[in-house]
């Protein structure tokens, strides 16, 4: 019986969604681990103070840049 499959395939099918966001939330702590490593270097060898504050909004701003990056634009100048 057929009817019996189409069941069995839209039973795992939230399986598709959560693998999604685990591969999303690896992407999201390789980056920002090096990206907060970049920036503490560079802070630190310029002999800069690093505020808590300056790789929460670069994390912002790659959020950012990948929304806006994702969109097509249609024209332009």
């Amino acid at each position: 019986m057929q009817i019996g499959k189409r069941r069995t395939t839209w039973k795992y099918i939230w399986t598709v969604p959560v693998i999604y966001a685990l591969i999303a939330g690896i992407e999201a702590l390789f980056t920002g681990t090096v990206t907060g490593v970049v920036v503490g270097a560079v802070y630190l060898n310029g002999n800069f103070v690093l505020s808590t504050w300056v790789p929460f909004i670069w994390g912002w701003i790659n959020v950012l840049v990948l929304v806006v990056s994702s969109f097509s634009i249609q024209g332009g100048l």
